[in-house]
């Protein structure tokens, strides 16, 4: 800091910094300052600049073989500068083995915005995130979470932290969550602040797709999403579900979800749905259902313990979830 002379104001003092920091072992942090057990190195420069009342610098950091609590975080690269109105992100790279993550973009102080925020991932195999990673931040759990499979997603955002738009491209491969097959996805949206719109969505498993298109609009606090389906369709060799017209439905934070009129026809015959389900209160759904045929793909979806072939039915579900009845 160079002192003001004459009539130059203290907050106009010249600023002018260097720092350099070589870490070769973490590990001496946690012992210094009593911290969770942290290995791996750390090398970094800052260089600060510009006046007392607008600091301004840029930082390069990387860090080797980086752990947490005796679990590999992976190798971290970060360059970046900011000022008093902005932090700009010019690369973030994560690697752990051969899963990637990295990300660009800028952080607008003033506004609390993002501007062309680009963040893309590429995981082989999710289950050592779940089983090891998360829950070094979810220590209360008392669960291991057992998920496989491959994940890549690209995230683009802008506009404001607390509201941000933008669009998620995500493809799982060979997905299984606790032992049960999910098959692959593959999903592009865009998304508000206050809505969601699936401008495609397929999940494949074994024969069978799922394709989905629609909108998904929440309240201020997250506790109601009305959702519109413009399209809904199981198919297998032929189209065998899928909606008649487009399809609405309100689910609730606390699982309820009520169904507007929801029809579905195909090769498989026809299922209406309308009414409302709560698994934690009173339900009143009525199913209808016309030369239902569930070979080859209900099992797959549902349940191996139910067949169907030509059935023609009505159910009216009712009641309390523990006491239902029909």
């Amino acid at each position: 800091i160079t002192l003001p002379i004459g009539e130059q104001a203290f907050k106009d003092s010249p600023l002018v910094g260097d720092l350099s920091v070589d870490l070769p072992e973490l590990e001496i942090l946690s012992r210094i300052f009593a911290l969770p057990a942290m290995g791996g190195s750390l090398k970094g420069h800052l260089n600060v600049s510009g006046t007392l009342q607008a600091p301004q610098g840029a930082a390069s950091i990387s860090g080797q073989t980086l752990s947490y609590r005796d679990k590999i975080l992976g190798n971290l690269s970060i360059q970046a500068k900011a000022d008093i109105k902005s932090v700009v992100i010019k690369s973030a790279v994560l690697e752990r083995g051969k899963d990637r993550a990295i990300g660009h973009g800028e952080l607008i102080l003033a506004d609390k915005s993002f501007e062309n925020v680009n963040i893309e991932v590429s995981i082989i195999d999710l289950g050592p995130y779940f089983s090891e990673l998360l829950p070094l931040w979810d220590p209360l759990s008392g669960k291991t979470r057992n998920v496989h499979g491959g994940l890549k997603a690209s995230v683009k955002l802008a506009g404001p932290f607390a509201g941000p738009t933008g669009s998620l491209n995500l493809q799982t491969r060979k997905l299984h969550i606790e032992g049960t097959p999910l098959g692959d996805g593959d999903v592009d949206l865009m998304f508000s602040a206050d809505r969601i719109d699936i401008q495609s969505a397929e999940f494949t498993m074994d024969q069978l797709r799922l394709q989905l298109v629609g909108d998904i609009r929440r309240n201020p606090d997250d506790s109601e999403f009305d959702i519109t389906l413009k399209k809904a369709a199981i198919i297998g060799q032929s189209t065998l579900l899928a909606i008649e017209n487009t399809a609405t439905c309100r689910l609730f934070r606390n699982g309820r979800i009520i169904f507007d009129n929801v029809s579905l026809a195909g090769s498989a015959g026809r299922v209406s749905v309308d009414g409302r389900f709560d698994p934690r209160g009173s339900s009143d759904l009525q199913i209808a259902v016309l030369d239902f045929n569930g070979d080859g793909w209900f099992d797959f979806i549902f349940t191996n313990r139910l067949r169907f072939q030509g059935l023609n039915a009505r159910i009216r579900v009712a009641g309390q979830a523990g006491a239902p009845f029909y």
